[in-house]
């Protein structure tokens, strides 16, 4: 599992989808039992990505041999979701100093914590624990007792991409277009609220 980055702006075009997997057994009576292979769904996201500079294409196409097309997963920020705001974290008790975030793995520079509505600009520490599949807010000191700890953030989706081959387009000198497809590789232990 790699922990790279690709960040990317979709110029057009751009599909979410979410799948299940279902098997489903019809008896000779006409009756049917299904089971759920999966708890919760999958997501695809396709984007197409026109007329980006050589080097933006260059990037993509770097990543995408870097990461041997579908072998490899990495971190990516869906559009369609990717930050929360006012996240009820926890309250304080006077001495827990360590508290989760609700989605993992989170962008520890996007993270805003805030005490009783109040901005904590030092003594707090974001940490994305890759063992334990958790995001962690550490403070130091422990908040007061009572205190309402909120958290603004982004986070990111752990993919591959779909398929093993990419490819590029010639539209317009320098100008290419490009589109790509992830899929969403579920975690070991961490599951998305």
């Amino acid at each position: 599992m790699s922990t790279a980055v690709l960040t990317f702006s979709p110029e057009f075009g751009l599909q979410e989808d979410v799948e299940f997997s279902t098997l489903i057994f019809q008896a000779d009576s006409g009756k049917e039992k299904r089971r759920a292979k999966w708890s919760r769904p999958i997501r695809t996201l396709n984007c197409s990505l026109g007329n980006q500079s050589e080097t933006g294409v260059g990037l993509i196409w770097d990543f995408f041999k870097a990461r041997q097309g579908k072998y490899d997963t990495f971190w990516v920020k869906f559009p369609t979701s990717y930050k929360v705001t006012a996240e009820a974290v926890g309250t304080g008790n006077g001495s827990q100093t360590v508290f989760n975030l609700d989605y993992f793995p989170v962008d520890t520079a996007s993270v805003k914590v805030y005490v009783n509505g109040i901005l904590r600009t030092s003594g707090v520490s974001i940490t994305n624990d890759l063992t334990n599949e958790l995001a962690k807010i550490t403070f130091s000191p422990a908040p007061a007792n009572g205190a309402v700890i909120t958290a603004d953030y982004e986070y990111y989706i752990q993919v591959r991409f779909d398929d093993d081959k990419l490819s590029k387009e010639l539209v317009q000198f320098k100008l290419y277009n490009t589109s790509i497809k992830f899929k969403e590789a579920l975690w070991n232990i961490y599951t998305a609220p």
